[in-house]
């Protein structure tokens, strides 16, 4: 194993810059620049979920309102 001349990074032998410092995400075969992005991918969904359950719970709560308010209740 080999380090990436820019960050230092690990890099299989034969490899000199790893694929986040070129900037290519198939540069390679050490895999940074691929496991960042999935990360990044994941991160993006677990916001996405979150928001959405947020919508959800506050679509809920005022269909439950509404519902209370139609039946003259607080």
């Amino acid at each position: 194993m080999g380090q990436c001349t820019q960050c230092g990074s690990s890099v299989p032998d034969g490899q000199s810059i790893c694929s986040m410092c070129m900037g290519d995400i198939d540069h390679g075969n050490d895999g940074h620049y691929e496991n960042w992005a999935q990360e990044q991918m994941a991160k993006e969904q677990a916001e996405n979920d979150a928001r959405n359950d947020q919508a959800q719970f506050e679509a809920e709560q005022n269909a439950q309102g509404q519902a209370e308010s139609e039946q003259g209740g607080y």
